[in-house]
């Protein structure tokens, strides 16, 4: 990859770019230019394309594959937030059953918990929380895992 293009490379892509941007259709231009950029990229460094088409990078929003991507990115983002959300309610709610049975519960064990990220294991301990007799039984439980 070269960072500083020879004069006809940048010529060839000057080109392109003006071509690409006499594209009536918008999102059809969007799309073009978002082709031209990821092919470029095999060849040019990432700084000088951004530098090179900076006052098109806006155009790209509009190009189809970028929305799948920002679409993508979003519901990761929300499935993410979720499995997250999710996670730390189990540990509180284990916490609350656990400190509500038998008072005040040792931080390594809430450390424990928090380390815990899988939301069908700490269904499971909140299911046992409710069962345990004491919270060294609970403690027990909690090493298994």
């Amino acid at each position: 990859m070269s960072s500083a293009p020879k004069g006809e490379e940048q010529a060839a892509l000057a080109r392109t770019r003006q071509l690409i941007l006499a594209i009536e259709d918008e999102r059809e231009r969007a799309d073009a230019l978002s082709v031209a950029i990821t092919l470029a990229a095999r060849h040019f460094a990432r700084d000088f394309l951004f530098n090179f088409f900076r006052e098109e990078i806006s155009l790209l929003h509009e190009a189809s594959i970028v929305q799948e991507w920002i679409n993508e990115g979003v519901e990761k983002g929300r499935k993410a937030g979720k499995l997250e959300g999710e996670i730390e309610t189990l540990g509180r709610d284990i916490q609350d059953v656990l400190e509500e049975r038998f008072g005040r519960i040792k931080r390594g064990m809430g450390r424990k918990l928090a380390a815990i990220d899988d939301p069908a294991v700490l269904r499971l301990l909140l299911r046992k929380s409710v069962k345990v007799e004491s919270l060294e039984q609970f403690a027990r439980l909690l090493e298994e895992v």
